[in-house]
Order: structure tokens, then C-alpha cells, then sequence
């Protein structure tokens, strides 16, 4: 909805309770690309996480995505699990090919 902003519309934001986390990164993002369509941005600023509270909108900078620690923690698991599917995999042939 966003988006469909035109260039002739105002919007202020300040003095609402704005919740500065990676479910609203949308709005940050939007937010910072359209500081021209912006009243009062001084006014403009989160209350949550306790972090962030009283930080301005414009210069609070998230980061959302998967970090490395992560994605090798992830790759790692993946890495056992399938290690210990191949290992009952094995177990399981013997045992029943050694009752042949």
C-alpha cells in the first residue's frame, strides 16, 4: 500500500508507538526511501525493542537476515542428520540381509 503513494502525499508518523524489529522492515526500508513524503521525521521514532526506544526511525539499521553463524550451524545438522540416516540405513540392510 506503500507504494501506491503519490509524490503529493504527506504522511506523519511521529508520536506512534512504531515497532522497529525485522517484522516491520518493510516499513523501514519505505520509510528511509521516502524521507521526502515524511512530516516531522525528528518526531518519527520506535518503541520497541527496549534497545531501540526513543531511536529515530531514520537512522535505526536492522539486520534480518540469516547470519553465517547460522547458516553453518544449519549445514552442520543437515550434515549429521543425513550421516546418521546413512548409518541406520547400513544397519538395517545387514540385519536383514545377514537373516537371508
Amino acid at each position: 500500500m506503500l507504494t501506491n503513494l503519490s509524490g503529493q502525499s504527506i504522511i506523519n508518523l511521529s508520536y506512534n508507538p512504531l515497532e522497529c524489529t525485522c517484522s516491520n522492515i518493510g516499513l523501514i526500508t519505505w520509510y528511509k526511501q521516502n524521507m521526502d513524503k515524511i512530516e516531522d521525521p525528528e518526531g518519527t521514532v520506535c518503541c520497541e525493542p527496549k534497545s531501540l526506544a526513543g531511536a529515530k526511525l531514520s537512522t535505526v539499521t536492522l539486520s534480518c537476515g540469516i547470519s553465517v553463524a547460522g547458516i553453518v550451524c544449519a549445514v552442520l545438522v543437515l550434515i549429521l542428520l543425513v550421516a546418521v540416516i546413512l548409518v541406520w540405513i547400513t544397519r538395517f540392510l545387514k540385519r536383514h540381509y545377514e537373516q537371508l
